[in-house]
C-alpha cells in the first residue's frame, strides 16, 4: 500500500454558504456524514460539513467561523484531525 488521498476539503466564506450547500445536498439524496455541520474539535470556531461524493471519496466544505454547532461524536469519519 502506498499513501492515498484522506479527503479533499473546501473552504468557503461563512457559515451561510455552508448551510446553503447542506441544504443542496439534502435535496439531492447525499448522505451527511454526520447529523450535517459540526465543529473541528470542542470549543473549535472553525467546522463544516462532511460527506462522500458518489466514488466514495470523503469532502469537507467548511468554513473559519461555523457558529454555534456541536463537535462530532460517534464513529463517523471526519477530516482527521480529531
Amino acid at each position: 500500500g502506498g499513501q492515498h488521498l484522506h479527503h479533499l476539503a473546501f473552504q468557503v466564506a461563512s457559515a451561510a454558504d455552508v448551510e446553503a450547500l447542506e441544504a443542496k445536498l439534502r435535496a439531492r439524496g447525499v448522505a451527511m456524514l454526520h447529523d450535517g455541520i459540526v465543529r473541528h474539535a470542542e470549543g473549535a470556531a472553525s467546522g463544516g460539513l462532511f460527506f462522500e461524493d458518489p466514488d466514495g471519496s470523503r469532502i469537507e466544505v467548511s468554513t473559519p467561523r461555523i457558529g454555534e454547532r456541536p463537535a462530532p461524536s460517534g464513529n463517523a469519519p471526519t477530516c482527521g484531525f480529531f
